[in-house]
């Protein structure tokens, strides 16, 4: 343990510090972002940042909590969007807790890992 650590920090690890982005319009994901919490009225997109510039291996939670319309998640222009698993598909975030976990596979892809949209 580092000075000023506790057994809990290192429990959930360091990234759970980071704050947690409220966005109301569109917005572009920035690499410190690590929860976003979607509270906008009307359509809006939240574009992915390139998965170069996300710190590797990371997780991104990003969750509809209020307003009504429509946020779709993109990928950078140029981007792909690689979906971890065929259960799940990419669709818009329109009811409260929807809600689209990605993962930075690598700092070279976004990988899907769960969604729930309704």
């Amino acid at each position: 343990m580092q000075k000023g650590q506790t057994s809990r920090d290192i429990a959930i690890g360091s990234a759970s510090a980071a704050p947690i982005t409220h966005v109301t319009a569109a917005y572009t994901v920035l690499p410190t972002d690590r929860v976003i919490l979607l509270e906008g009225t009307g359509t809006y997109t939240v574009t992915l940042c390139p998965a170069s510039e996300f710190p590797a291996g990371e997780d991104l939670l990003i969750r509809k909590v209020g307003g009504t319309g429509e946020v779709t998640v993109a990928t950078p222009t140029g981007g792909t969007f690689v979906t971890a698993t065929k259960f799940f598909t990419q669709d818009g975030l329109t009811a409260e807790d929807d809600f689209m976990w990605l993962h930075n596979i690598h700092g070279i892809e976004w990988g899907q890992v769960r969604e729930t949209t309704t």
